[in-house]
């Protein structure tokens, strides 16, 4: 069960289907243009007590945006709505939603539906997206070696914040989460595989911060909410 409300959740987020419902009048673009375009910083945040910041390496970008800004990323748009998504080069199945602004700028703000996930309802997840930026078209120069295998219509910039929001009851869940983490014998599952599942979760969920060095693993039971924010150009 805990697995599959995950996927559920995630599933839902990656399509842009369950993030809102805000739709803008938009100029269209052609849904076949590519855009180079590559994270230049990133930041992640935890909130605990406090709430600690720090720079960290781009590489370090997490989902949905890891899966979907790929260079270059294919822009599709969607006639009647009036909207877009910009979407992964290897894969249609992941996708981020964008409203198209005049002047060729980019924006989106929304959030998923709230899930209760790990073994209890007390405790709700939910992703938060606000993402703004704007599309330039050009001749080049190329970085990503791409523009002999499709043609590149120039560069897309995105400033993007993505939350992990939890609300609730949760201090249990992360007391929970916590002495899972730490130890794969805790994450009271059934079976061992079980408890791997829930361990990866976890871990998928909190190492990226704890790399980072905005918490450490003692700071999962305390957590409020984590985020990261990443500059593509």
């Amino acid at each position: 069960m805990l697995k599959v409300v995950l996927i559920v959740l995630i599933s839902g987020l990656i399509t842009g289907c369950r993030i809102g419902n805000h739709v803008s009048k938009a100029e269209l673009l052609d849904p076949y243009q590519y855009f180079e375009t590559a994270p230049q910083t990133l930041a992640f945040c935890a909130e605990t007590n406090t709430t600690t910041c720090k720079a960290a390496a781009t590489n370090m970008v997490q989902w949905p945006l890891v899966s979907t800004m790929t260079n270059p990323v294919r822009f599709i748009s969607d006639t009647t709505a009036g909207i877009g998504e910009l979407v992964s080069f290897y894969s249609e199945k992941r996708a981020l939603p964008v409203n198209l602004l005049p002047n060729n700028g980019i924006s989106y703000k929304g959030r998923s539906t709230p899930e209760a996930f790990w073994y209890t309802n007390d405790c709700t997840w939910n992703i938060y997206l606000d993402q703004v930026g704007k599309i330039t078209y050009s001749d080049g120069p190329w970085s990503s070696g791409m523009q002999n295998q499709v043609h590149l219509s120039g560069r897309i910039e995105l400033n993007a914040i993505v939350v992990s929001e939890f609300k609730g009851t949760c201090g249990p869940t992360f007391i929970e989460m916590q002495n899972c983490y730490l130890d794969i014998n805790q994450c009271g599952g059934a079976t061992p595989d079980v408890n791997e599942t829930a361990q990866g979760i976890v871990r998928d969920l909190f190492d990226a911060y704890i790399q980072a060095g905005v918490m450490t693993s003692t700071d999962i039971s305390k957590i409020k909410s984590v985020s990261f924010q990443v500059l593509y150009q």
